[in-house]
């Protein structure tokens, strides 16, 4: 299977530094971890399942967690079996070779090898969703101790992983390459290899997908791209994959006229999700009602969000609450528009 990265080239797949989507896209069909969101259900809490675990106590106080490991786990490249050992070299070399996702683990206090299939990670205090730190995503990826130990630096560019597939070759600025685990504890992989050609460029991958060169692709967020691609293509679309991005607004409470709960009411009433879901496009978009996706862990479905902190649109509602702020003819405000999509 082809599958271009949207980077240029990539700086890690080690799972202790990839953070670029061009990385993370190599990183997870290489590894696995302690619990996994089951495919189709990221970021459902309440979803997660045993990977590398094949289960796990937890104290009373919620400071104790024993994981059982599954016995029989080979490493990638003759390895050897998955141990305790991997599991505790893990998690703490992401504090000793500072890498970016050590902060998630700051509450861990030690990690204890009962013996060569259980591991217990003692924390300061309970952390409710230290579960989801293990899981499939992040730091949570299991690694060789053996492999990151003989490799060194190689290791950042071809690690070691227990996952379906395994470094076959990388060429700088051009591809990489994986091909299947053969002894992967789910079953043997369907696909003999996966490659990853570095196109950056939405255009080249779009005249890629076209003409059948690669098999899929990350595509462009734009409701006309989509309807030319299903047009020239017979690609299946899959636009609500894992969490989406959401959009607000933030108030300052601090200033005026922000300081009044009328004003931010007013603006509330005053969007139009309809005219949002019309600009970017209906296969791309949805009305969002709380903070985050309705299907994220602990967000709020519309149905179950009382009728009045639904702000739906209602311009005549918000001149009225405009009026009794003092601002019968609006006001204007400074805006700063920023050409960068993240920060």
């Amino acid at each position: 299977m082809i599958a271009p990265s949207s980077g240029r080239d990539i700086r890690a797949i080690d799972p202790a530094f990839g953070v670029l989507t061009a990385e993370l896209l190599i990183i997870y069909p290489m590894f696995n971890a302690l619990v996994r969101y089951p495919p189709g259900d990221e970021g459902n809490l309440e979803a997660i399942e045993p990977d590398l675990a094949e289960r796990w106590d937890i104290s009373k106080d919620g400071t104790q967690w024993t994981f059982y490991l599954r016995k029989g786990v080979k490493f990638h490249k003759g390895f050897g079996e998955l141990t305790a050992e991997d599991v505790k070299f893990t998690f703490e070399r992401l504090k000793t070779e500072s890498s970016p996702w050590a902060k998630d683990y700051k509450r861990v206090k030690e990690i204890k090898i009962l013996d060569d299939y259980t591991v217990q990670f003692t924390l300061e205090k309970a952390d409710p969703f230290f579960l989801s730190k293990l899981a499939n995503f992040h730091g949570g990826f299991i690694v060789s101790k053996k492999a990151r130990q003989k490799l060194g630096k190689a290791f950042k560019t071809e690690p070691v992983g227990t996952g379906p597939f395994q470094v076959k070759e990388y060429r700088p600025k051009d591809k990489y390459i994986l091909e299947r685990h053969d002894e992967y504890f789910r079953g043997k992989p369907v696909l003999e290899q996966v490659i990853f050609p570095f196109m950056p460029d939405i255009a080249s991958t779009s005249m890629a997908l076209e003409k059948g060169d690669i098999h899929m692709a990350r595509g462009k967020e734009d409701e006309q791209w989509i309807q030319a691609m299903k047009k020239k293509t017979k690609i299946i679309f899959d636009t609500r994959f894992q969490l989406g991005v959401a959009s607000w607004l933030h108030f300052n409470m601090t200033r005026k006229p922000f300081d009044d709960i009328r004003i931010r009411k007013a603006l509330a009433h005053a969007i139009n999700r309809a005219e949002f879901v019309q600009f970017f496009g209906p296969s791309t978009t949805e009305k969002l009602y709380s903070h985050v996706p309705p299907y994220a862990f602990g967000a709020l479905k519309k149905e179950d969000i009382p009728k009045e902190l639904l702000y739906e649109y209602d311009p005549e509602k918000a001149k009225q609450l405009l009026k009794e702020a003092g601002y019968p003819k609006g006001f204007n405000i400074k805006m700063v528009i920023s050409e960068h999509r993240a920060y």
